[in-house]
């Protein structure tokens, strides 16, 4: 019994084969020249030989006497032909992207895409599998000048990979951070040459540009901070000073306290003082600390020191810059807040209204 069902099963098998083949092969044909260029065309088919098969079967479908029901079966046989070789092509593109082979990738999903058989929506898929390989491609590169330290190479491929089409949110927005933290490197590399050629203003400026970077991290903030720190405190406060051309004035008044009392004439000779008030910027530059209440406020006045405070950031100062500077005396204070020899006047400096002063 077993052996009849095995015999059964096998001639059914035999069956089903041979209607696959006729299928394939097609019923023969009743011309000679049309069976003939049929039959080279399949044996190239068999052999993977696509291109040469589709030369056979257009030949067959050229003969004389082919009928319009041949060339129907001979079309089927191209298609199959032109499928074959889309799906070669393809699994060529898809090997080739696996060694990172990207241009060559691209020849071969443009061979599927140029494909005859090739759908609309395959022709899609090509499309984006293209752009995927020219972003890879470049994105390659921006790694490979990463990695030498190339960081402003890396950023300008990593910007060109950016501006392809057809590329996923996540990838793109992995090359958006690869651009932050080479840039991290790069500011912080262009900011130490600034700080040990002695330029630590654009120094500070590219250490607070890191600071804004999405890719730094708590240990790294607190790196750069220390660094602004020190550039800070390696800054020679430049005090901008204006000439007061000496003159004679009326100093005091009979209307203030008794420490200005009695007005009396006085005479300089011309001098320089701060055209602005000493601010917290500069302060902490040559102190290396803000006293002020009101902090956080760089070209405010600095306050709440004391005059010992003050004699001490002195005598820094002039240490710092080579210079002799020193408090104005009183005389010379009030004359310049008077408007020295072009007062109008004023009761206070500037104006008679003392709610204008506040």
């Amino acid at each position: 019994m077993m052996n009849f069902l095995k015999i059964k099963f096998f001639l059914i098998f035999q069956l089903y084969l041979l209607s696959s083949i006729s299928s394939c092969f097609c019923q023969p044909f009743s011309d000679p020249c049309v069976q003939a260029g049929f039959n080279e065309g399949m044996k190239e088919f068999n052999h993977g030989a696509y291109q040469n098969a589709i030369e056979w079967f257009q030949k067959a479908r050229g003969c004389p006497l082919a009928t319009t029901e041949n060339k129907k079966d001979l079309n089927k046989k191209i298609s199959e032909c032109y499928m074959a070789i889309g799906n070669k092509d393809l699994s060529l593109a898809s090997q080739a992207l696996e060694e990172e082979e990207y241009d060559a990738a691209i020849s071969f999903y443009r061979n599927v895409q140029n494909n005859p058989s090739t759908t609309y929506e395959r022709s899609e898929e090509m499309e984006n599998r293209i752009a995927l390989c020219q972003f890879r491609k470049i994105t390659k590169k921006a790694y490979q000048a990463k990695n030498r330290k190339q960081y402003e190479t890396a950023i300008n491929y990593f910007n060109e990979a950016l501006n392809i089409s057809r590329i996923p949110y996540t990838e793109k927005n992995t090359v958006r951070t690869q651009i932050q933290e080479c840039r991290k490197v790069w500011d912080y590399q262009s900011a130490v040459q600034k700080q040990t050629a002695g330029l630590y203003e654009e120094a500070i400026i590219l250490y607070n540009k890191i600071l804004d970077n999405i890719t730094i991290t708590e240990e790294e903030k607190n790196l750069i901070n220390q660094e602004i720190k020190e550039c800070e405190g390696a800054i020679i406060p430049e005090i901008e000073m204006v000439y007061v051309e000496g003159g004679t004035f009326q100093m005091g008044s009979n209307e203030g306290d008794d420490d200005e009392k009695p007005v009396h004439t006085v005479t300089l000779d011309g001098f320089y003082i701060g055209k602005y008030e000493v601010t917290q910027k500069q302060w902490r530059a040559v102190m290396g600390s803000n006293p002020s209440y009101f902090s956080g406020c760089d070209n405010c006045p600095v306050e709440n020191v004391y005059w010992a405070d003050v004699q001490e950031f002195i005598r820094k100062l002039n240490q710092l810059t080579g210079k002799q500077y020193r408090l104005p005396t009183e005389a010379q204070w009030e004359f310049a807040a008077r408007g020295g020899n072009k007062s109008r006047g004023y009761t206070f400096a500037g104006t008679s209204n003392e709610k204008e002063l506040f």
